[in-house]
């Protein structure tokens, strides 16, 4: 009788240790579309750089919310139209180019796994701002590029190309 007990209290602490998984936030914003032709999305949001420019940042987290892709697409002007896309290595301080950088995250979210960069032959490596709400506070938008690995290679899972197309996002500027 003594072990029945016991094992009906294990079976009832069971289910209070396991863990909630991460549900993503997008209440400043998203982004949605194709990853090496698999759908994809991600949590995003925009920030003001200089110069009336913002940058969309975007993450992509585990079932336990730890990071695992981070993307960015910075110096985007804060106006109506498409924008190509440049390759952030090498720019000199100072510069307005809009540049383009992913990378996948390891550990808990704060471990850079392997670095992309932007492949400025790419025939489609565009920002399109398509519409900018009245108070300038929601961006809406498209984006298609190509990234190619920088190396060393530190996840050998990891594909050396990825293209993303037909992307669309929906972000909020955040100060």
């Amino acid at each position: 009788m003594r072990i029945l007990s016991i094992f009906c209290m294990v079976a009832i602490m069971l289910p209070a240790c396991k863990k909630d998984l991460y549900t993503p936030d997008y209440s400043d914003g998203r982004i949605w579309g194709l990853k090496n032709g698999k759908n994809w999305e991600a949590e995003a949001y925009a920030s003001y750089s200089v110069d009336e420019r913002i940058s969309i940042i975007i993450s992509k987290k585990n079932d336990q919310g730890y990071l695992r892709e981070s993307m960015s697409i910075g110096l985007l002007p804060m106006k109506l139209g498409e924008q190509k896309l440049n390759d952030h290595s090498f720019v000199p301080y100072g510069d307005t180019l809009i540049r383009a950088f992913y990378a996948t995250i390891q550990a808990d979210g704060d471990v850079v796994e392997d670095a992309y960069k932007i492949i400025e032959s790419a025939p489609e490596r565009f920002a399109k701002i398509d519409k900018i709400s009245s108070d300038k506070k929601w961006l809406e938008g498209k984006v298609s590029c190509s990234f190619v690995l920088m190396p060393p290679k530190i996840n050998l899972n990891n594909p050396d190309t990825l293209v993303f197309q037909d992307c669309r996002f929906k972000v909020k500027r955040i100060r």
